[in-house]
């Protein structure tokens, strides 16, 4: 006998998400076997003879949780999961991106930034991405039709600032695990402080 779980609303909901499952191919317990693949695959020991080196660090010598205000050495950090505002993102295609990159998270970031602002000056004020009104393509700049603005694609030190720089303007949560190319993790996370 298969056994019966419960879920809430809220929860179910969460399991039709586009990142998560497939509109007509996913049953709810298709999107749990991926979420769980995905933790089983990302939460496991690397399979390797000796232990790699230690990532890039801020000198705590560790690759847990990272201080946000002064990150390790981002370069070939990969991401495997983030959350911005309450939204949770996974490694596929973001905004037409190939796969979750830290320059998807700052168009995430800066969407959400544009959507809270009532003028493109106001925007400008609550991001530190360059950023120019509709379509430009040349110095760097990528088009993001979603908003009809044009943000320069910077490294991923940049793009954790820039990041960063949003979530402390809007006062929200903001969290990225990800890892280097030797396999070892790290997370950079903010939560704004409550009075």
């Amino acid at each position: 006998m298969t056994p019966t779980i419960r879920i809430s609303e809220n929860t179910y909901r969460r399991l039709q998400n586009p990142l998560i499952a497939k509109p007509f191919d996913d049953t709810p317990a298709t999107a749990i076997d991926k979420l769980l693949d995905f933790f089983e695959k990302h939460n496991s020991a690397p399979q390797t003879s000796s232990p790699p080196a230690a990532p890039p660090n801020n000198g705590s010598g560790n690759s847990g949780t990272l201080d946000p205000e002064n990150p390790p050495d981002l370069t070939n950090t990969k991401i495997l999961a983030a959350e911005f505002a309450g939204d949770r993102f996974y490694p596929r295609a973001l905004f037409g991106m190939k796969g979750l990159t830290w320059n998807g998270l700052v168009k995430v970031a800066n969407k959400y930034a544009f959507d809270h602002a009532s003028s493109f000056e106001e925007f400008r004020r609550l991001t530190n991405s360059n950023v120019e009104k509709g379509e430009s393509t040349d110095r760097g700049f990528h088009h993001f039709r979603e908003i009809d603005i044009s943000i320069q694609y910077v490294d991923a030190e940049h793009a954790w600032k820039n990041i960063l720089y949003i979530a402390k303007k809007l006062k929200v949560a903001i969290t990225i695990e990800f890892e280097w190319d030797n396999q070892q993790r790290g997370i950079l996370a903010w939560t704004p402080t409550t009075k």
